[in-house]
């Protein structure tokens, strides 16, 4: 490090002071003497310190490679500190809109007038927009900074503690609203006017009669937040009206004691996925799916716990795929019916147990007897479901997942991805002998949620090889995945009427992917 002797400067500093300073008498001019000198001092510094930056590597480098760079800081906060550098940085910053469009704010950075002057900043792109509040700040503060700018928002994800307006700027441009917190809509939200709007989160909301801002939402994601009786969500039971639209529609957080704020149904006939969630124990979902059904869903998703055992008649009806996806009786239990490739019915019961989950698909024994042609299984609950599955005629594919024991639980990554256990695979001699029909069986061999990709491996297609063997002959063929190639090279498979598919995507146990709402807070 440089080392600077500040006794020459001191000198001159001295000398200058007593030069200049010599002939004032007065205090107050003394005063205005020294800060003239103070504020001087300092300019002049700044403007050294500034010419030396220009003319640094730095600042050669050209403005449009600058804002390249400055794309990729994370966070509000860092861009706006890179504006306060330099000249040429502060300059760089300012001259690219596309820098100031995708605003994501949190505490120091979601002040009022830090909003406004990015939002300024960027031109005439639409704005993402999303504001976190939760630490102390004026949300009518920073509700007037975003009003101007509204016409050109087309993203706004929001969250604040405390009670704010009703969003009631015109956004024609708008397409996601998210809000995170109790929020009442009027019929003058966004202006009252129908624009642009598709998708909106909402968290314990009120709705107005109507509202044609609303009126052309098509995707709805409600969660019912825990409140006072007195301050209820009663009028979620006009929002079939109010969202006439919806092809998408997502309830969380329902409670047994507010099943009869929410609408009587059925739904519009546009719905096509429907997702409910319930935390009360003993709250069946089922009757609020059979009043919103119109013959058009497509994919309909259930969770809720074991205090209310479900009728699953119609969700079973016509099924021609079932699955099953235990991993243990501590964790969910998601039981699966597919009549088609387009449509998919799941009801997934916490903590219920496999022998409880088998007593329900056995009292619905007669809609899935005639219709199931393939069966998907978690492999440890081959043994408690050989009841079910033999009882199913024309059952031709039996699909079996097989997964460590170590994934039976909500712990990620998987520690121990290849800890199997292949003995529940001994059944399969047993519902091979009961179901005739049945024409193959694949072994879908998934090493759980890991933080890396991982496979099985040699050691593991040797254990599960060895499993197969001691089955008695006579069993259709079986069809392995969820092994690389390399790790089955040297495997003997002489003697088994067995197959490796080494092409075939390994992954979890679902009939349909289920839309997952990102909530950006």
């Amino acid at each position: 490090m440089l080392q600077f002797n500040d006794s020459e400067l001191r000198a001159q500093v001295t000398q200058d002071f007593e030069r200049f300073a010599s002939e004032i008498t007065d205090a107050e001019e003394m005063n205005r003497f020294v800060h003239a000198v103070v504020t001087t001092t300092v300019g002049t510094v700044r403007e050294k310190l500034s010419d030396f930056n220009e003319q640094s590597p730095m600042a050669r480098i050209p403005p449009e490679v600058l804002a390249a760079c400055f794309a990729h800081l994370r966070l509000f906060i860092w861009l706006i500190r890179a504006t306060h550098v330099c000249r040429s940085w502060r300059a760089a910053a300012l001259s690219d809109p596309a820098l100031w469009y995708h605003i994501r704010t949190w505490s120091p950075a979601n002040r009022p007038e830090l909003i406004r002057m990015a939002l300024s900043r960027a031109g005439a792109l639409p704005v993402y927009l999303k504001i976190d509040s939760r630490a102390p700040v004026d949300p009518e503060g920073v509700y007037t900074a975003i009003a101007p700018f509204s016409r050109q928002i087309r993203y706004l994800a929001w969250h604040c503690d405390q009670p704010t307006s009703s969003w009631e700027f015109p956004a024609p441009m708008m397409e996601y609203f998210c809000s995170g917190t109790t929020l009442t809509l009027t019929p003058g939200f966004f202006g009252g006017l129908a624009g642009r709007l598709r998708a909106m989160y909402l968290q314990c909301v009120h709705l107005p009669a109507e509202c044609s801002a609303l009126a052309t939402v098509t995707d709805l994601s409600v969660v019912l937040t825990p409140r006072e009786e007195a301050e209820s969500p009663s009028t979620l039971g006009t929002l079939f009206d109010v969202f006439p639209r919806l092809e998408w529609f997502q309830i969380l957080g329902m409670t047994s004691l507010a099943s009869h704020m929410l609408p009587a149904g059925p739904a519009p006939p546009s719905l096509r996925e429907l997702t409910l969630q319930s935390r009360s124990w003993d709250y069946d979902l089922t009757p609020h799916y059979l009043a919103w059904e119109h013959g058009g869903l497509q994919h309909v998703s259930l969770s809720q716990y074991p205090g209310a055992l479900p009728n699953l008649e119609h969700m079973a009806r016509g099924a021609a795929t079932l699955a099953v996806q235990h991993a243990s009786d501590k964790w969910a239990t998601r039981l699966m019916f597919a009549p088609s490739d387009a449509v998919s019915h799941t009801m997934s019961i916490s903590s219920v147990g496999i022998a409880n989950a088998a007593a329900l698909l056995a009292a619905v024994q007669g809609s899935l007897a005639l219709s199931v042609r393939t069966a998907k299984v978690s492999h440890v609950a081959l043994q408690p479901l050989e009841v079910v599955l033999t009882a199913l005629p024309n059952l031709e594919h039996l699909f079996v997942h097989v997964v460590p024991k170590t994934a039976d639980g909500a712990v990620y990554p998987n520690p121990e991805p290849h800890a199997f256990v292949w003995t529940p695979l001994a059944c399969l001699a047993q519902l091979a002998r009961a179901t005739r029909r049945l024409r193959a069986i694949t072994l879908h061999v998934w090493c759980g949620d890991c933080r890396t990709p991982s496979y099985a491996n040699a050691n593991d297609a040797r254990g599960l090889l060895s499993q197969l063997r001691a089955l008695p002959d006579g069993l259709p063929p079986i069809e392995i995945q969820g092994f690389p190639v390399g790790e089955i090279a040297a495997v003997d498979l002489t003697g088994l009427n067995v197959r490796f598919d080494v092409v075939a995507k390994v992954g979890g146990l679902i009939l349909h992917e289920r839309r997952e709402v990102y909530y950006p807070f």
